[in-house]
């Protein structure tokens, strides 16, 4: 009895997401965009660069992939963010950013913010102070979000790290800075991917901010 209600639910969380799961989706995502502190160290970010390698049929879920032979087309790897399974672990279609919006641009976007909260004034070619700041580079590692099925739930995953480099203003000797987040639940539309992905990218901030040592004013 146990196994059969077992099926049931994985069943039941198969029909759920297979509905509109075998389509490419699209998930907006921003990241706030915090002010400058009014005076401080001055840091520019010259380059955050995507190095994530995608599959086409990868052994785990956690590999970045896309459902149709595109992993070797930037336009599309740069926005691509998570891919659907349904209940038995199958995989569906990949969710990416909508057009103009990247990966790259997101994860800048999470470094300003914790350089900013730590004190830092992130300024941008053109702006007061741009010439003497501080340039920082990061490359993209991993930014991914992924389904595990299970009896009776599934989780969606999130991880994201990055490696810094340049003369970041760092407190130890690691240039590794991670996120991650997890949902768990019995439906994966976008509200919980977009919801994990959030979270993960929080964790990231937070992560970078503990790792920063605090601007001198």
């Amino acid at each position: 009895m146990l196994i059969k209600k077992k099926f049931v639910v994985t069943f039941a969380i198969a029909t759920i997401l297979t509905g509109c799961a075998t389509s490419r989706g699209v998930l907006d995502l921003k990241v706030p965009d915090l002010p400058n502190p009014a005076s401080s160290q001055a840091v520019k970010i010259m380059d955050v660069t995507d190095k994530r390698v995608f599959e086409i049929e990868p052994k785990k879920p956690s590999i970045p992939s896309l459902q149709n032979d595109e992993i070797n087309d930037p336009k599309i790897t740069r926005r691509a963010v998570a891919r659907k399974r349904n209940g038995f672990g199958a995989a569906l279609g990949d969710i990416l950013l909508p057009e103009g919006q990247t990966v790259e641009q997101l994860t800048r976007a999470a470094l300003e913010n914790a350089l900013r909260e730590s004190g830092y004034r992130v300024v941008a070619a053109g702006e007061t102070g741009y010439d003497s700041a501080t340039p920082v580079s990061a490359e993209i590692q991993q930014f991914w979000s992924w389904m595990t099925p299970g009896f009776w739930e599934l989780k969606l995953r999130y991880n994201a790290k990055i490696q810094l480099i340049g003369d970041w203003p760092l407190k130890g000797d690691s240039r590794i800075v991670e996120g991650d987040a997890l949902y768990a639940g019995v439906i994966a539309s976008s509200a919980e991917w977009r919801e994990v992905i959030n979270n993960g990218i929080a964790n990231l901030i937070n992560n970078l901010k503990a790792m920063l040592t605090r601007a001198a004013l």
